[in-house]
């Protein structure tokens, strides 16, 4: 590394949240060294610091620290400099940063979304046609267990099997 990407890397790895940093080893993995060079190629240190920011608290990453949730810091540290989805180079999360309005690319793309399908879902006796959407994902209140759960909360808070062994 040269000694600009180095300060460069020292910039976004100064605006990871403290949360965060106390998980992160004493050394810069590599995985996470060639994430934030690949966010360079296309941003200035201060832009990809401020995307760091932002997605802390945008993606819900400050709410799982304040739980004691803050598992594979490294893997939390690289999605939050990473590109979006998009891969417009001009894009961060769905805003052209030239314009400051709508990234074409994601427009078109949630429009796509958002047309009903042209081809009809079969459905037979072994798979009905779905009728609900499940419910948010939750987990399971026993301390030892914590299972995340799909669908509506049960009233006891408990998984299914957790929920089977109480008596």
């Amino acid at each position: 590394m040269s000694a600009e990407q180095s300060r460069a890397v020292r910039t976004v790895e100064a605006a990871f949240p403290p949360e965060l940093r106390r998980g992160l080893p004493g050394y810069r993995p590599k995985v996470l060294r060639d994430a934030v060079l690949a966010a360079l190629e296309w941003r200035t240190a201060e832009q990809v610091a401020e995307r760091v920011g932002r997605r802390w608290y945008t993606w819900g990453f400050c709410d799982d620290a304040a739980h004691g949730r803050v598992e594979r810091p490294v893997g939390i540290a690289v999605r939050l400099v990473g590109d979006g989805d998009c891969g417009a180079p001009r894009c961060e999360d769905g805003v052209d940063i030239d314009t400051g309005g709508v990234c074409p690319r994601c427009a078109e793309r949630s429009a796509r979304r958002s047309r009903p399908s042209a081809r009809p879902v079969e459905t037979s006796p072994e798979r009905p046609a779905a009728t609900t959407r499940p419910g948010p994902m939750w987990e399971c209140r026993r301390p030892d267990c914590r299972t995340p759960v799909k669908g509506p909360r049960s009233a006891d808070q408990l998984c299914p099997s957790c929920s089977a062994e109480t008596p």
